[in-house]
């Protein structure tokens, strides 16, 4: 009763700060938990209670807000009542409800609005309304079905990111913050002026409001791009969630129409845009009500003054407009200074005068006359630019002086109001009975200006830098725009800002360069002034209007009419929002909209929904397996839809290593997952998977299992392939441009998967070619042929990328190991020819072929190109081709008669690390090498360029010994040049002066010998007398000479020889033949042993003191008892007797593998 009644009747529909609402939520819960375990019924028995539920949630207005992380705990508790009354019960129907109104609506419809759509805007109720829909899809396929219909259309709706590190919630614009503009390249300029002109409320309005008018007129539109598109712009900046507004379109409109268009390859001057910008605003305002618009708010004017000094004395005028005011700033510290001399007299030699036609001296100089509301000051030394032209040529320096400008500045100084009366006052001074004219006066509200803007110019001269700071006109805040950051900016702090360094030895690059100032009270333009001055007014025009607090301009200027031209006042206090035209409006609430989408898609919130979704999909479960007719099949669209999810979407997402790698796992196992039940009538579905065998796969549902046999989802893997071998520029970008290593790794991961699965279905048909229609590509049959192809297409781009192409061959190498089909189409597809040529460059053996091709240069200096995974692929395909000698036997073993049977299969016997390809017939044989292919066998310099990337790699090092070992069976010629690199090679390593760091290579070459006198051939005596006969440069050589110096490291060599005795009866057998050569060894092993040696410093701490103290006993055994199995038993018992180990240690010693980097460097 008290469960029933009492709280789920009463629960709490608004926050009321009196009730602790998660406490009350919290013991509903514990009850309700309480009565699911004593309970045998099930929880819908309280059915009206749950419809009752429900129906309060979808009436519930939720209080929570976006860009607070405040959540509603009403609504937090409505949601996990509701979660739990769905653990007993989980077919509920409301999933597209849940999913459209509380989860992903946007907010910006007039519905959403009204509704505050999407009730859940915080990670804490997103999580629960997330989790309930999962909980919704376990067990109940419909819900599952329904569900993924509703992510599907969700992504029809949002577009994937085109960059690589998307974060939405880093891009949305800030609470109580402006919107940025986006920098496309060197247009920093452009924006610092842009930004300065939208923060001008009469200048952003008339703007807005212009665009509007010529919504209706075609003509007028294309007439006047740029003043449209500066709408757009600003209506953008008013509306827009996005933190900064995409230049693109603005951009190539400058560079169309501007007579001083902008190049965003280049670092252009704030002054030219705007001189070209008004210009071009004006042309596009004729003939419009805002045809006087530019000359009203920013048109100034001055007077060029000249007086001659010998012959008449005669004055002459000249008045000039401008919009900008330039000054010199070399040699002047503050802006007053600079005014004074704008205004300073002149003095010009050998002017021919206009009045007496006299060559004379004459005095010239500017004075201000008419200002505007809005004045720019220009900082400028020579030519135009905050710049000194450098006597060197080409050589431009910033000044960098200090230069201070005030936040006040009153300009009557500097007027020809006021210099005209300092002139009349000395006039009158020498004589009081000069007669004085009436001139102008004007108030002084007139002159008093305030900063409220300043472009700063930063970084180098060459690329340079622009931002702006800009001061609010209604709360007088300063912020700072820099592109699309903007920041409050302290007034205070202006001085450190745009001052310039006040000591030649601080080093500052910021330094004003455009300010902007405005007039304290706005004036009615000079135009205006006149035009009420000298004309009769017969009815009131928009020119009588002036702004005030209880007057708005517009609206009285909208009810008078649109026959005169508009008075710019009449926007200063209108809001912006209110002007926007109808179409933008709905055009950026779109924007907005598919943002939001984007902002809710993109979020780890989202990410984990789809990962758990995806792990509860239904497996489909089928009578018997036919890869044809499975194609549509109800797994592949949702494995298109993760595919999606994944490269799309969390590939692009700025922290997704993590999640991505799930994601790959999540994908893996999907393509791994397709049931076969023996009873048709079982149909289940599985959220968790565990393997039990490789045939059978258990599904865990509440208390029931079903074991059924599970086979791969080929079908799904096919399609992925095909589908991304048509996407060669995705496949670019994620193995070889895009730089994340998750992204690179799990991209090659899932192709090395597809291709697993797929290959014993395919592996019959490789190499097989389609031409369906005339015209039409000629195409591979398998889709593993397909995506091969497509990837050898990038092989071209790949140097490149030298610094990512690792994985890229990695794809290759796990190719090349799935089967000797596949390696067959590989050299039949001349792999061998491709990629010792992009290996070896103009050193390999084809460029004698191609003399005009230039070779790429890769790697650097301290960076090398991992070609790990390219020599290892090398290595498979040469071991998988027969050699002269081999062929040669083969024909034998066929074509002599009197053989016996042992004999022929001794001439048909391949050597152990040959990879044959099986027929047809069942028979193994290797592949017929083409002369093309053989020549990067014999080539010298191939074996001395892969070497040194076996001294860090285990897996490279085998597959070389495996090439070395199947080339030189039977093989005397190729035998002599191996053994003639390992001599070279052992002889380089240990004859040098370089110290243990180098010799360290030595270790490769003592395990290659190894290797080599242990294949059983004819010319294994050969290889034993090559390599270590005292006659020859061989391992022999080189212990002898060192031993004195290195004896640390000949240790390690003789211990390594006694181990190849131990397991090799021939190299055995061989050495106790020369037993007289090597006698001294026992001597100076036990001296090395007790200490008598004198020790490299940088070898002491590796060497285990116990373990070469059992070493030396069994090795005096060994040449004692002349009895190998001494070592075989007591000191070799780890060692596989095929001989194919590759360690070159025992446990306390340093493997051969762990070499670092340095050494492989060192080598290439």
């Amino acid at each position: 009763f008290f469960f029933h009644e009492l709280l789920l009747r009463h629960l709490p529909v608004v926050n009321n700060d009196n009730i602790e609402t998660d406490q009350y939520f919290y013991l509903v819960l514990l009850l309700m938990h309480d009565h699911i375990e004593k309970s045998t019924s099930s929880l819908f028995e309280l059915d009206d209670l749950f419809k009752r539920l429900v129906e309060q949630l979808k009436a519930y207005k939720s209080q929570e807000v976006f860009q607070s992380s405040v959540n509603d705990k009403i609504l937090t508790g409505l949601l996990s009542l509701l979660s739990g009354f769905l653990s007993g019960e989980k077919h509920f129907r409301k999933l597209a409800e849940i999913f459209n109104t509380f989860l992903f609506a946007t907010g910006k419809t007039e519905k959403d609005r009204a509704n505050n759509w999407p009730k859940c805007k915080t990670d804490v109720n997103r999580e629960l309304a997330l989790r309930l829909l999962i909980r919704c899809c376990i067990e109940v396929p419909e819900n599952f079905n329904r569900m993924f219909k509703l992510v599907k259309d969700l992504h029809r709706q949002v577009r994937k990111p085109t960059n690589f590190t998307c974060l939405p919630e880093d891009c949305s614009r800030k609470e109580d913050s402006y919107v940025g503009l986006q920098n496309m390249g060197y247009t920093c300029c452009m924006q610092a002026v842009l930004q300065q002109l939208f923060m001008m409320p009469h200048f952003r309005n008339a703007i807005v409001w212009s665009g509007d008018q010529s919504k209706g007129d075609p003509i007028f539109k294309q007439l006047n791009i740029i003043s449209n598109e500066l709408t757009k712009m600003f209506s953008y900046l008013m509306l827009s969630e996005r933190d900064e507004y995409d230049l693109t379109t603005f951009c190539r409109l400058v560079k169309e129409t501007l007579t001083s268009p902008v190049n965003e390859a280049i670092d252009q001057d704030a002054t030219a845009f705007i001189n070209s910008l008004m210009n071009r605003i004006e042309s596009e305002f004729e003939g419009t009500p805002l045809e006087h618009f530019v000359e009203d708010c920013f048109s100034g004017q001055t007077v060029h003054q000249i007086q001659c000094q010998g012959g008449c004395n005669m004055i002459r005028e000249r008045n000039q407009s401008f919009v900008m005011l330039s000054l010199e700033l070399r040699h002047k510290r503050t802006l007053q200074e600079s005014l004074q001399a704008y205004i300073q007299k002149q003095h010009l030699e050998g002017v021919e005068c206009q009045s007496c036609l006299k060559k004379c001296n004459v005095l010239k100089r500017e004075m201000l006359d008419r200002l505007p509301n809005t004045l720019f000051f220009h900082l400028k030394v020579l030519p135009c630019l905050r710049f000194e032209i450098h006597n060197a040529p080409f050589r431009v320096e910033k000044l960098r002086q200090y230069f201070e400008f005030p936040l006040e500045l009153n300009l009557r100084p500097f007027t020809e109001e006021r210099l005209r009366e300092l002139e009349i006052a000395k006039l009158v001074e020498k004589d009081p009975n000069w007669k004085i004219e009436n001139f102008k006066k004007r108030p002084e509200d007139y002159y008093k200006y305030r900063l409220v803007g300043v472009v700063v110019h930063g970084d180098l001269p060459t690329e340079g830098n622009y931002y702006s700071l800009i001061r609010d006109r209604k709360t007088n805040k300063w912020t700072k725009f820099v592109d699309n950051t903007i920041t409050a900016f302290d007034i205070e702090d202006l001085k450190d800002e745009c001052f310039g360094k006040e000591q030649s030895w601080v080093n500052h690059d910021k330094s004003a360069y455009i300010l902007v100032y405005e007039r304290e009270k706005f004036l009615l333009p000079w135009r205006i002034e006149m035009d009420l001055k000298y004309s009769k007014k017969t009815k009131p025009t928009t020119q009588d209007v002036v702004p005030n607090e209880n007057n708005d301009g517009l609206a009285e200027w909208e009810k008078i009419g649109q026959t005169s031209p508009i008075n710019p006042l009449q926007f200063l206090d209108v809001d912006t929002l209110k002007l926007i035209p109808s179409h933008l409006k709905d055009e950026i609430d779109n924007d907005n909209s598919k943002f939001m989408l984007h902002r809710q898609v993109i979020n780890h919130l989202y990410f984990k929904f789809i990962f758990d979704i995806m792990r509860v999909m239904p497996l489909q479960i089928v009578k018997e397996y036919d890869d044809e007719k499975m194609n549509d099949n109800s797994n592949l669209p949702v494995i298109q839809l993760a595919l999606k999810v994944c490269f799309g979407f969390v590939g692009r997402f700025g922290d997704n290593s993590v999640v991505f790698k799930k994601f790959i796992e999540l994908l893996k196992w999907m393509l791994t997952s397709f049931a076969i039940s023996i009873d048709s009538s079982v149909f289940y579905f599985c959220p968790f998977v565990n393997i039990i065998d490789n045939n059978k796969q258990i599904y865990t549902c509440r208390k029931i299992i079903y074991v059924y046999p599970s086979i791969d989802n080929v079908p799904a893997c096919k399609r992925l392939l095909i589908s991304w071998s048509k996407r060669p520029n995705f496949l670019e970008m994620n193995l070889l441009q895009w730089g994340e290593v998750a992204i690179v790794n799990g991209t090659s991961e899932l192709l090395a998967h597809a291709l697993k699965i797929v290959q014993p279905f395919e592996k019959e048909l490789l190499g097989i070619i389609k031409k369906m229609n005339p015209g039409e590509e000629i195409m591979e049959v398998t889709s593993m042929g397909q995506i091969m192809t497509t990837l050898s297409s990038l092989i071209e781009i790949a140097p490149t990328c030298w610094n990512r192409f690792e994985h890229f061959f990695g794809i290759f190498r796990d190719f090349a190991r799935l089967g000797s089909h596949n390696r067959r189409w590989l050299i039949e597809n001349k792999f061998i020819r491709i990629f010792g040529e992009f290996f070896l460059g103009r050193e390999s053996p084809y460029a004698k072929y191609t003399p005009e091709k230039q070779y790429p240069r890769m790697g650097t200096r301290s960076h090398i190109p991992r070609f790990d995974p390219l020599i290892e692929t090398l290595s498979m395909l040469l071991c998988s081709c027969d050699t002269i000698s081999i062929r040669s036997r083969v024909a034998n073993a066929k074509t002599q008669q009197n053989l016996t049977e042992n004999q022929r299969k001794n001439l048909l016997r391949l050597p152990d690390t040959s990879l044959p390809h099986t027929n047809k017939q069942g028979e193994k044989q290797l592949l017929e090498i083409s002369e093309e292919d053989a020549e990067l066998a014999q080539s010298k310099f191939f074996y001395m360029r892969s070497l040194p990337y076996g001294h860090s790699s285990k897996d490279v090092a085998k597959a070389l010994f495996n090439f070395f070992c199947h080339w030189s069976f039977e093989n005397e010629q190729f035998t002599n040049e191996i053994c003639n690199v390992v001599n070279d090679g052992l002889n380089a390593s240990c004859l040098n002066n370089e110290g243990f760091h180098h010799l360290k290579k030595s270790r490769l070459f003592i395990l290659l010998i190894g290797q080599l006198v242990a294949i059983e051939d004819a010319y294994q005596l050969l290889r034993c007398i090559r390599l270590f006969d005292p006659n020859s440069s061989g391992a022999y050589n080189v212990i002898s000479t060192c031993r004195e110096q290195k004896p640390s490291e000949i240790f390690l060599i003789i211990r390594h020889l006694v181990r190849i005795m131990a397991k090799n009866k021939t190299f055995h057998q061989f050495m106790l033949q020369r037993r007289p050569n090597w006698e001294w060894w026992d001597a100076w092993l036990s001296d090395f042993v007790h200490g008598k040696l004198k020790v490299e410093p940088s070898r002491t701490t590796d060497l285990d003191t116990s373990s070469n103290e059992a070493f030396l006993q069994m090795y005096l055994e060994l040449v004692s008892k002349n009895d190998v199995k001494i070592i075989q038993t007591k000191y070799c018992q780890h060692i596989p007797p095929n001989g194919t180990d590759l360690s070159y240690r025992s446990e306390e010693e340093d493997d051969v593998h762990n070499a670092s980097n340095e050494d492989r460097k060192e080598s290439t």
